[in-house]
């Protein structure tokens, strides 16, 4: 990060810093969106895998499910009383409704886990307000761990920080 000093500096190279600064706070605003819509990205994915493994288990139940009832069709052509068919068809039944439970269970899971997560980049968002406003707007921001891809704070108190050099060389 460059600071600038704009004390007794001529109108010309305000201009210069503030040019340089407006590339920066722009720069900076789409890392942090990227960066944002990545990290959204990547939750829905997770869900998205528990959508899908549901989904296969809710498919395996319905198969058995269907096995069932066609055991009972069986059965149903045949009069006599209860039988090796009818015993097969409720160890069926019992086992197709209990593993379409378990894949329902993960279904509602991932889709109120996609209902709970909106795509809209917040923190950007945030920023752009600040700027519209022109006033900081204070927000509590968790620990960042130094990694090689900035978090969505990290690049948002960058951003920020930015903006107030920009308003002071404005100043």
């Amino acid at each position: 990060m460059e600071y600038t000093v704009t004390a007794k500096t001529s109108v010309f190279g305000l201009l210069r810093n503030l040019t340089t600064e407006t590339r920066t706070f722009v720069r900076q605003e789409v890392d942090l969106a990227k960066t944002e819509i990545s990290e959204k990205i990547s939750a829905m994915g997770r869900n998205a895998v528990a959508l899908a493994v549901g989904g296969f288990i809710a498919y395996a139940g319905l198969i058995v499910l269907l096995i069932g009832f066609g055991v009972l069709i069986a059965y149903a052509f045949q009069n006599s009383g209860m039988d090796q068919f009818l015993a097969s068809f409720l160890g069926l039944l019992i086992i197709g409704v209990v593993v379409a439970l378990i894949g329902g269970a993960f279904i509602a899971k991932a889709l109120k886990a996609f209902s709970k997560e909106p795509l809209a980049p917040k923190r950007t968002i945030h920023t752009l307000r600040e700027l519209k406003s022109g006033a900081p707007v204070m927000e509590k921001s968790g620990d960042s761990d130094a990694k090689e891809k900035p978090s969505s704070e990290t690049l948002q108190a960058e951003v920020e920080g930015t903006e107030q050099r920009m308003g002071e060389t404005l100043d």
